[in-house]
């Protein structure tokens, strides 16, 4: 009875740990906090699934150096020779003169060359894996934040979605109004109607949109991915240089393991070439033989005789030639690839910017100043109220594009961002040096200062 008091005393205690450790946890605490670009980044390297197998196939690369170009081991020989199956001596070891207990060492001596270009070869590897594993990062750093983007992009509509809907309610309400004074036509009042509607509709759409894009970004963000986005980069500043002569081709992702593989391909040729000439092997053996015989030592050495090298070392060094010229073939591809690749980036992010720029200064301005006179010419008496309902209306779908071109931006943008591997620190080879201006906020209108 008096345990059981005790161990409802210690409960409260015990709940009370259990709390501080949860409000404690990272996961817990940053629950409601927003989730900024950059920490969307670093979560999902940290536990990236694709980024450990690439660690690991490193790892093994490494581990393959280490042995290449090593001598083979040994072969040990254990042999009972010339044993008598017939007659008086069957079965004895020690009856017959020829019978023989031998033991013995085989080593196989493959030529310097050889294990040397095996060591190349294995170096050349490791290279590629290395080089491989920071391509992949820097696909998954653009997977992620393709990602986020799509949130913060839904986000951001049904911000501005909500931010309407109290003039789209107000435009509803006062049609009704007119209609009832005998004020307004009933057309009006159903062009209110529609347009609530209508945006009722994109509401439940961007409701779906935003589960759909929390699911994919939980893929690499399995805890933070339902957190509400944060401060995106400046979208409106070249990640890369202006000029293709500033950038780091051989950091491209097409292109960054493309050396590497040509060494491969010609440490491979290089070890078809010098197969031609055989390697050798040296034996030697010791035999015992019965009481009253002598032991025996053997030594002998074993040549592989090359035959017919046109069927054999001759066809592997046509394969080999083969290999070497398709890498270079598409070392080719990939050079023009990426180059195709980083002008149609640049294109559709300059474009994609004024568009943009045209929106803040012009379209939008333009679409409020006219939802504003039909407004006004409604209150006059002047105008009809459909005509102001439309000008709301296009006001709102104006800056609904606003926001559609900055994801437009903002995709390009990472599409650049992300084409050249990172270096040891992370940090891209070829980004530009460019000081990062002002955010612009659509949404907003205005622009605010931070950090690149």
């Amino acid at each position: 009875m008096e345990s059981n008091v005790v161990s409802r005393g210690r409960r409260p205690g015990a709940a009370f740990a259990i709390a501080l450790l949860l409000a404690s946890s990272p996961s817990w605490a940053d629950a409601g906090k927003p989730l900024d670009y950059d920490e969307a980044l670093r979560l999902a390297r940290r536990d990236a699934p694709s980024l450990a197998a690439r660690e690991a196939s490193v790892a093994a690369a490494a581990a393959e150096r280490t042995r290449a170009g090593r001598l083979p081991d040994p072969s040990l020989m254990l042999a009972l020779e010339n044993l008598p199956t017939t007659g008086v001596d069957r079965g004895s070891l020690g009856a017959d003169f020829m019978t023989m207990r031998r033991i013995g060492l085989m080593q196989e001596f493959p030529s310097r060359r050889k294990r040397d270009l095996a060591h190349e070869r294995a170096g050349a590897e490791l290279e590629r894996s290395a080089i491989e594993a920071q391509v992949e990062a820097a696909r998954l750093d653009e997977a992620v934040a393709l990602a986020w983007l799509q949130r913060w992009s839904i986000d951001s509509l049904e911000r501005l979605l909500a931010g309407q809907q109290a003039r789209i309610d107000l435009a509803v309400a006062t049609a009704d109004a007119a209609v009832a004074g005998n004020a307004a036509g009933s057309a009006g009042a159903l062009l209110a109607r529609v347009m609530r509607s209508t945006w009722a509709d994109r509401a439940r759409m961007l409701q779906q949109a935003r589960e759909q894009a929390s699911a994919r970004l939980a893929r690499w963000l399995p805890v933070d991915g339902a957190r509400a986005p944060g401060v995106p980069p400046d979208w409106h500043a070249s990640p890369l240089p202006d000029s293709d002569e500033a950038l780091d081709w051989h950091r491209h992702r097409l292109l960054a393991s493309t050396p590497s593989m040509t060494r491969v391909a010609q440490a491979e040729l290089s070890l078809a070439l010098a197969g031609r000439r055989p390697d050798w092997s040296l034996e030697v053996g010791y035999a015992e033989r019965g009481p009253g015989y002598s032991d025996m030592l053997s030594l002998g050495v074993r040549l592989p005789l090359p035959l017919f090298p046109r069927h054999r070392q001759d066809a592997a060094v046509v394969a080999r030639r083969a290999d070497l010229a398709r890498v270079e073939a598409e070392r080719e591809a990939a050079w023009r690839e990426a180059r195709a690749e980083i002008g149609e980036l640049r294109a559709s992010w300059r474009a994609t910017r004024d568009r943009l720029e045209r929106a803040r200064t012009e379209s939008i301005p333009l679409a409020d100043d006219r939802a504003e006179a039909a407004l006004a010419a409604y209150r006059s008496g002047r105008g009809p109220l459909a005509e102001a309902i439309e000008g709301l209306n296009a006001a709102s779908e104006a800056r609904m594009a606003a926001v559609e071109r900055e994801t437009e931006l903002a995709q390009a943008w990472i599409g650049m961002r992300y084409a050249f591997v990172a270096d040891s620190t992370g940090t891209p080879v070829d980004r530009g040096a460019a000081d990062a201006g002002p955010e612009r906020d659509i949404l907003a209108g205005t622009t605010r200062e931070h950090a690149p």
